[in-house]
Formats: C-alpha cells, sequence, structure tokens
C-alpha cells in the first residue's frame, strides 16, 4: 500500500459513483478541498489487495450470518455482492471502500453488521476535526439543535439546521440514512441513529459525512432561530470527536455503562419512575440482580402502585441487564428465547481473522452434542445455556402492580427484546415512539469481528439467531406502543417530555392482563387410572430396580393443573406412596412439577404442546435439579397417548458431561 496522491485520490472518487440511488451517485466527491485530503490520511489499495478484502467479507458473511437472507433475499444480496465487487477491479482508496462496504451491510438490515472504519482513519478522527461542533436531534424530519459547542458563536439551541455546506438538510439526511444500520424496514429508527449512534463514532450523520462528502474545512450553516421566519447562516468550525463527545445535550453520554445511568424517583404517591438508559454491563460491571434488587425494594416500600419504565434511550447491551429486569417485572415464570440457532459451528480459516470475546476453543470447537443439527444450521441444547432458553422466576421482589414501559426509535437488541417478552406475557403497556429492531429477537449472539488485513477494515458479524419465546410480533421489525406519543419541535425546545406526561396521565393500562395459557387437552389425557412400573437406578449400587406401580391422575379444581399420584409395590408389606401436581403453560413452554410442599421444578417444553388427536405425543423437558445434593441438569422425555405413558428422566453433573439414565416411567391406562 502507499499514500495516495491528492490528484489520484480526487479522479478516484469521482470514478466511484454510488450504485444504490441517483442521489448517492451524485455525491461530489471530487469536490473535496485539497487541504483536507492533505491531513486525511487515505491509502491507496491496489485490486488484488480490496478484492481479497471483499472476497474474505463475503466469506465471513455467507459462512457464519444466521440473518443475511432474513431481511434481504439471497438474490439481493448477491446483486449488492456483485456491485461491490465491481467496485474493487481497479485501484481503491481506503476510504472509499469503507464507504461501499458500509453500505453494502446496510442492505442486510440487521443492526449488529457493521463496518469499523480503518484505525487509522479512527485514530485520525479523534483529534482532528470532522465532526459537527452541535448535536442534534430528527424531530418530524427536522435537524433541531440541541446542544453547541461553547467556544463558537452563531447558533443557538433550539434552531432548526436547513442547509450544511449548501446541501438541504433533508438531503443529508437521505444520502446519510442510507448508511444507518437498522434492523428489518424499522425505517423510523434511522433519524435516531444518525442523531446518536454508540457502536460507532458518536452519530452516523458526523460518522459517514467524511466518507461522503469529504472531511469538511468548515461547516456553512442554513438555519432558523426558534421563533423566527427568516433564515440565517453561520460559519463554524468541525471539532475533533474527543471535542465532540464533550458536548452537552439532553441524551445519554456516549458509551454509557448500566449502573452509571440507572436511577429511580417517585413521581406521586402512586407513580414511580425507572429510567434505565442501557443495559451494557461489560465495561464497568456490576451484579445486575443484586443492583436491580435495591432498587425495587424501595419501589415496593415506597407504596407505588403504577411504574413507569423508560428505556426511551436504551439500544440494548449485556444479557444478564435485560433477563434480570425481566424478572424484577415478570409474575409468572417465562422463558426468553424459543432457540439460539447458529448457520454452523465450524469455521474453517475463518477464527485466523475474527477477534470476540471468550474462550476461542469453545467457541469455535463447540461440542456438535451441545447441538440439534436443523435443515437451516444448528440450534442450541436448552440446557447449555440457561440464561435464555431455560425457565426463569419472577424476583423476589418483583414489582407487582402498574407497569409503563416508555418506547423510541432508539429501542433495539436487548431492549426490543425485553418490550416484546413483557407484552406478550401481558405485563406492560407501551407508551412514546415506535420501536426499533425485532420483536422476535436479534441475529446477534457473539459478534465477530473480522479484519480485513490489507484495509484495516473490521466487520462485525454476528453468528446467532435469538428467535424470542413470544406468540405475538411484528414480521419485518420494530414493536409499535399501545398508545403512540412522538415528541414534536416545540416539546424538544421548550423541554417538555409529552410522552412522560401521557403516560402518568393514562388512567388505566393500556393492555389488559393475560391469563396463564395452559394446554388442557394435552393435561386430560393423564387423567384416569393407569398400571406400569417404574424402574430406577439405584444410588447405592448403580443397579436397576423394577417396582410395580399405579398412577392416577386428575385435573385439580383449579382447572390449570393434573394431580398425579402414585403407589409403589416396594415388597411384601411396603407401600410406597408419592405425587406432584403438573402445569403446562403453552404460551411460555413450560412444565411446573409441583411436589405437595415444595418449590415448583421449572422445565422448558421441546415438542407439540396440542396433543391432537390419538397418537402419540412426546415432549421433551429440560431443566435443573439436585441428586445427592449436586446441582444436575435434568432431560425428561414424557409420551402421552390415549392408552399409554412413558417419562425417561435422565440427568449429569451440572454442564459437564453425558446424561446418565435416573428413571423411567412406564403406564398402560386402565380400561373402565
Amino acid at each position: 500500500m502507499r499514500i495516495l496522491s491528492l490528484f489520484a485520490v480526487a479522479g478516484l472518487f469521482a470514478l466511484s459513483p454510488v450504485p444504490l440511488s441517483p442521489a448517492l451517485a451524485a455525491t461530489p466527491q471530487a469536490s473535496i478541498a485539497a487541504s483536507s485530503l492533505a491531513a486525511w490520511p487515505v491509502r491507496i489499495m491496489s485490486a488484488a489487495e480490496a478484492q481479497a478484502d471483499v472476497a474474505l467479507m463475503r466469506r465471513a458473511l455467507e459462512t457464519v450470518h444466521p440473518g443475511l437472507y432474513r431481511r434481504a433475499t439471497k438474490g439481493q444480496m448477491d446483486q449488492a455482492f456483485a456491485a461491490l465487487e465491481q467496485h474493487v477491479k481497479q485501484p481503491i482508496a481506503t476510504t472509499e471502500l469503507y464507504r461501499l462496504i458500509s453500505l453494502t451491510l446496510a442492505k442486510i438490515a440487521c443492526n449488529h453488521t457493521k463496518a469499523e472504519q480503518p484505525p487509522e482513519l479512527e485514530a485520525w478522527r479523534k483529534d482532528h476535526p470532522s465532526h459537527l461542533p452541535f448535536r442534534f436531534q430528527i424531530v418530524e424530519g427536522r435537524m433541531i439543535v440541541v446542544g453547541i459547542d461553547p467556544t463558537q458563536t452563531g447558533l443557538t439551541i433550539g434552531a432548526e439546521v436547513t442547509q450544511i455546506n449548501g446541501r438541504k438538510v433533508t438531503e443529508l439526511i437521505a444520502t446519510l440514512g442510507a448508511y444507518v444500520p437498522i434492523d428489518g424496514h424499522t425505517i423510523w429508527s434511522r433519524a435516531y441513529g444518525l442523531a446518536d449512534d454508540s457502536d460507532l463514532m458518536g452519530s452516523d450523520f458526523d460518522h459517514f459525512y467524511p466518507y461522503v462528502f469529504g472531511v469538511a474545512q468548515k461547516f456553512a450553516i442554513q438555519f432558523r432561530a426558534p421563533d423566527q421566519s427568516r433564515l440565517e447562516t453561520t460559519i463554524l468550525r468541525p471539532v475533533s470527536f474527543k471535542a465532540w463527545q464533550t458536548l452537552k445535550w439532553p441524551g445519554p453520554a456516549f458509551r454509557s455503562n448500566f449502573g452509571d445511568t440507572t436511577s429511580w424517583h417517585t413521581i406521586d404517591p402512586e407513580t414511580a419512575y425507572l429510567k434505565v438508559e442501557t443495559f451494557v454491563n461489560y465495561r464497568k460491571p456490576v451484579n445486575a440482580t443484586a443492583f436491580y434488587d435495591q432498587i425495587f425494594s424501595k419501589i415496593n416500600e415506597s407504596g407505588v402502585q403504577h411504574l413507569i419504565v423508560d428505556l426511551r434511550d436504551n439500544g440494548g447491551g449485556s444479557g444478564d441487564a435485560t433477563y434480570a429486569l425481566a424478572d424484577f417485572l415478570a409474575q409468572k415464570p417465562y422463558v426468553w428465547n424459543k432457540a439460539i440457532s447458529y448457520k454452523t459451528l465450524r469455521y474453517g480459516d475463518l477464527p485466523d481473522h475474527i477477534d470476540t470475546w471468550g474462550d476461542r476453543e469453545a467457541i469455535f470447537k463447540a461440542p456438535l452434542a451441545n447441538f440439534t443439527k436443523t435443515a437451516q444450521g444448528y440450534e442450541e441444547i436448552p440446557v447449555n445455556s440457561p440464561e435464555e432458553l431455560l425457565p426463569r422466576r419472577p424476583a423476589a421482589n418483583a414489582f407487582k402492580g402498574r407497569v409503563t414501559i416508555l418506547t423510541s426509535p432508539a429501542n433495539g437488541s436487548g431492549s426490543t427484546m425485553l418490550i416484546s417478552k413483557l407484552r406478550d406475557l401481558g405485563r406492560v403497556s407501551l407508551v412514546g415512539g415506535k420501536a426499533g429492531g425485532s420483536g422476535d429477537g436479534p441475529t446477534a449472539g457473539r459478534i465477530f469481528n473480522v479484519k480485513l488485513p490489507n484495509s484495516g477494515i473490521e466487520i462485525r458479524v454476528p453468528n446467532a439467531f435469538n428467535q424470542m419465546q413470544v406468540q405475538n410480533f411484528e414480521a419485518h421489525g420494530g414493536v409499535t406502543p399501545d398508545l403512540l406519543v412522538e415528541p414534536s419541535v416545540d416539546d424538544v425546545r421548550r423541554g417538555q417530555d409529552s410522552v412522560l406526561a401521557a403516560a402518568i396521565a393514562a388512567p388505566t393500562p393500556v393492555v389488559s392482563t393475560k391469563v396463564a395459557s395452559t394446554s388442557p387437552a394435552l393435561l386430560s389425557r393423564l387423567t384416569g387410572h393407569w398400571t406400569g412400573t417404574l424402574e430406577y437406578r439405584d444410588y447405592q449400587s448403580d443397579k436397576r430396580v423394577t417396582l410395580p406401580t399405579l398412577m392416577h391422575g386428575a385435573v385439580a379444581p383449579d382447572g390449570q393443573s393434573v394431580k398425579l399420584r402414585f403407589t409403589y409395590d416396594d415388597g411384601p408389606g411396603k407401600t410406597v406412596y408419592g405425587g406432584f401436581r403438573l402445569v403446562i403453560d403453552d404460551q411460555e413452554a413450560i412444565a411446573s412439577k409441583i411436589e405437595e410442599d415444595g418449590q415448583p421444578d421449572l422445565y422448558r417444553i421441546i415438542g407439540d404442546l396440542t396433543g391432537k388427536g390419538s397418537s402419540a405425543t412426546t415432549l421433551v423437558l429440560w431443566g435443573h435439579g439436585s441428586e445427592n445434593d449436586q446441582a444436575v441438569d435434568v432431560r425428561e422425555t414424557l409420551t402421552i397417548s390415549d392408552t399409554s405413558y412413558e417419562l425417561l428422566r435422565e440427568t449429569r453433573l451440572k454442564g459437564q458431561g453425558t446424561f446418565q439414565f435416573r428413571h423411567i416411567y412406564r403406564f398402560t391406562r386402565q380400561q373402565q
């Protein structure tokens, strides 16, 4: 590689129109100022170098990405890759390659799939001016100033910016918006990403502007002051990314942390307000459950009956902080994910180019026995991923009153998953703007940072599809609130919170609480008298013992469960009795086995819960338990027909080895 000459850069940019829209094709790259190019650390890559990087990127995406064709068809992505490959048939600047790669990745419509700048460009931008010297929000399609550089004059908070360097703001929003990664068809979330993005360089508008229009030496700003009709113009200096981060504005700080930005207070004797700006809990980790427990203890002590949870600035983050909040808001056991699926578990030589967190041996050589092979790839066996796939219980200090969640287009990833899950449980009403993200789960999981060796560009590639355990979701992404309230320009200028005001004023929940869903048809198959055997493995001798056994099943008075009573013949004069109550929640795919004087054992159910017809139904129950005072993973296989019942229980030390036989019940229904 070598430093590209000024005139070569200008000519190269001029020969590289953007292929995806007429507006982008007209991008005036050739007009970049000479002084800008002299400072901007652009490198030229040979065609062979660029082609190798693009080929590696495409191979990584096609091998790893479980959602590559989820929102776009294979034909559309093949076309996008082909267009990119056409551009690298000639030498290309690193800036231009980064621009084109970013535009290509945006077509996947996955907010976890994006490109990091070449390191020398990112390092340069931290200390050299390339950002707007003000913060803004895009409201009603208008750019409203909400923070300014205190060292410069000419622009006021609340002003509407209409042009920047001779380009209309509407054009800039449309042009730069094409580079913003979004989930699905949530185009309403683009405006938020343009104004604030903690993944890239502060805001997507500032991040992509130099790659599309060049590094500006100055910003000629045309604006309209609040309550004024005439347009004014001012000239402002760009600022470095470090300086941009110090600009004060009403939104969250760049890359804030869960423990630092979560707070609560009472609004009135009946209402409390909990703000959770982010679920990111890996940069400065705290024990999320203990952290929430302190907060909810105080909320419950306050005696409020209505809790407003403000997630409007929350784009997701760490699983522990997300699940733990669900534990303090849920009122019944629940399961987070239906399945965590992977396109592949073997990656060839790609790990040589991948940087990620965690145990690389466990990631890239995961035991195939921990997964189920599917037509699409692999699904993780629930017992190997308890946080996401196994049942969770409400926290002891869970809030039991009415809950309202405030939503916005900033929501994505974990925050949208939480919103979707709590709504599906019938637990919350939603007030605010339309959420981004995917209510049925994102393509996320572990992020593989694939480094393209010649350009230094890193591609973020998610390796898992987190399919949520929800029955209702919007197929093309996002979540529509029950009460749609979007801030107006006047709200922003006056510092009014119309969304919070609407949530406080709502006299009753917008949605009603759902009753737990059960499978009465399946449970009814267990009623009546049964005769058979219990075969078990003796703890002491490790030999198998068989006992004649009777079972009687009857629907409990609550109509939502069945009581199973067992009579064991353990030899002459030695009759043993036992039993439990079985509850099946088909909405959550949970089986609860409740001993007469014990805490329910919760199991995740895999299989068809409808139990239709006279044929046998097989369910696999996954969970945790204890044996000989040791924690174990549990797998129970339950097969039920109109005339037969079989339950095989297998266990293993938690997370270790293979499952071992524990016992099996075999019954035949007695003829009436």
